[in-house]
């Protein structure tokens, strides 16, 4: 914020203390200022004012970055709040079990369509 207005003041004092001095001279006194001051100024205008537009587009741009994690972090706590608890009555299922896994169901069922065969043992 600080580059903004540093670069907005700088334009503002060097345009118009330029334009002061070129119509002081130019109707006061038949000198001219020299070019090379109307072109350094010219050029420090254009650097003062491109750094305060890049400074603006930079704090527009944070603004819109942290405006989105704000809404992405809230949409994600809604989520935690509303599927968070879905899983814990299984894992405190699994956890607390004693370890043995049980037998697969489809096993049982083609054992008894065969007559007590199984697949594997022909």
């Amino acid at each position: 914020m600080p580059y903004k207005w540093t670069g907005v003041l700088i334009t503002v004092v060097l345009v118009s203390t330029t334009a002061t001095a070129n119509l002081l001279l130019d109707t006061l006194t038949d000198r001219e200022v020299p070019s090379i001051i109307n072109l350094f100024a010219v050029a420090a205008a254009v650097v003062a004012t491109v750094v305060a537009f890049v400074a603006h587009v930079y704090q527009l741009t944070m603004a819109r970055i942290t405006h989105l994690r704000d809404t992405i972090g809230a949409k994600l706590d809604q989520l935690e709040d509303r599927f968070g608890d879905y899983n814990a009555g299984f894992v405190a299922g699994y956890l607390l079990s004693d370890g043995s896994d049980p037998t697969p169901v489809m096993a049982n069922r083609m054992a008894a369509h065969n007559g007590g065969r199984t697949p594997q043992g022909r």
